[in-house]
């Protein structure tokens, strides 16, 4: 019965002191911790954009872009559309993933290729949180899509013999 309630005396004794920094102490850091949102949105300039149509329905895209006003600490929407045609793609992005500048790649697959996508618009937007929805934060960067052209299959690079196909 004594190692019992001498055992009980210890515990509560340590529940009292506690095992580390009071809870005050914590709460405080962890305030400090949080990042804030920047007081006013960022501004981008998006330039220098590539996007290749690869058959049969694939864009490929790079677009260089530069923080000319705050920097990456949201969260981040890079969206493409194709005037003319029901087409739209939507790259979203993490603060971590970018930098003051740099080029955003990807590649977006069609969900239609009737009409034929010929030119395309790219913006970037911002978010706190992402389901607030994405404010525009950049230019609209407008240009045409190129097209990779499909192999052609040669004569050479198939041989008959005896009524066999054969590649090499």
């Amino acid at each position: 019965m004594r190692n019992t309630t001498f055992g009980l005396f210890m515990i509560a004794t340590f529940l009292n002191l506690g095992c580390g920094p009071n809870a005050s102490t914590v709460t405080s850091k962890a305030t400090q911790a949080t990042v804030a949102a920047p007081a006013e949105p960022s501004e981008v300039e998006l330039f220098d954009a590539k996007l290749t149509f690869e058959p049969p329905e694939l864009i490929r895209f790079e677009v260089h872009y530069r923080f000319t006003k705050g920097r990456p600490t949201l969260n981040y929407m890079c969206n493409l559309s194709f005037p003319g045609t029901d087409n739209v793609g939507r790259k979203p992005l993490e603060a971590w993933e970018l930098k003051e500048t740099g080029i955003i790649k990807g590649g977006i697959e069609l969900q239609s290729i009737n009409p034929r996508v010929k030119d395309f618009e790219i913006t970037m937007g911002e978010a706190e949180v992402p389901q607030s929805g994405y404010k525009t934060i950049s230019n609209v960067l407008k240009g045409e899509v190129a097209f990779q052209e499909q192999p052609e299959y040669q004569e050479s690079m198939f041989s008959t013999d005896n009524g066999a196909l054969s590649f090499f």
